[in-house]
């Protein structure tokens, strides 16, 4: 579904975060991508974006180029991106967010693209909500809101970008259930940046790890017991 070929990509001209990043992401599969800060994990998202200053190489998604499209091109043509930190318009309600979001859709499709996402989020059930402005909302209903306005896209493949960061352990379950019943209905393959080994390790079924530029495969048990050693430690 997607293919990246020698992908280099940072933020100076002189120095690349990536170098030379191959990757393929199967239609349906669950990604994990891995690594220590500053590997470069935010950096592939955003140069898949192409949202990063500089970068270099392919990026096709479903066996169409998109190298060359802007970051709002790249979301009309399916790939929706949850900004790490859960990131949604503090001053606006609730609604307001979910409209904003869906703004390109016409009338009658927002309204069902609404109640759709109302069944998977359950708090966006509650009128109260609905009219709360976001900066009122729980860091929890926040990350929910976050995900609710990318898939008002309706988007096939979606870039996660550390979903669990700030939420409480309760919070970050109840995220990935979310995630869990959305794949399930709509079919949709996902990319999962995470510092949280424990919940990448479960929900993905691929991981991929940034380490010296590079993106190499972790795919054996005992590697995963090692580097969830190290997270311990840590």
């Amino acid at each position: 579904m997607l293919e990246l070929k020698n992908i280099y990509a940072g933020y100076r001209k002189d120095h690349w975060i990536l170098e030379g990043i191959d990757l393929h992401i199967a239609e349906g599969e669950t990604l994990g991508i891995i690594g220590k800060n500053g590997s470069g994990k935010s950096t592939l998202a955003k140069a898949i974006l192409n949202m990063a200053p500089y970068r270099s190489g392919q990026i096709a998604f479903e066996d169409t180029d998109i190298s060359r499209l802007a970051a709002p091109e790249i979301t009309m043509a399916g790939i929706g991106f949850f900004m790490q930190g859960g990131q949604v318009f503090p001053n606006l309600t609730t609604m307001d967010n979910l409209v904003f979001a869906g703004r390109d859709r016409q009338k009658h499709a927002l309204k069902q693209r609404l109640g759709q996402i109302k069944e998977y989020i359950g708090f966006l059930r509650q009128q109260d909500k609905l009219s709360l402005k976001a900066s009122y909302l729980s860091g929890g209903e926040k990350h929910q809101l976050a995900l609710a306005m990318v898939l008002m896209q309706k988007p096939r493949f979606i870039i996660l970008d550390e979903p669990s960061a700030g939420l409480s352990i309760s919070n970050v379950k109840m995220l990935y259930q979310t995630l869990s019943i959305i794949c399930r209905a709509e079919s949709l393959t996902l990319m999962l940046i995470e510092q949280n080994l424990p919940m990448v390790f479960d929900f993905a079924e691929r991981i991929i790890r940034l380490r010296d530029h590079k993106a190499e495969t972790v795919d054996t048990t005992k590697e995963k017991e090692i580097m969830m050693n190290e997270f311990i430690m840590n």
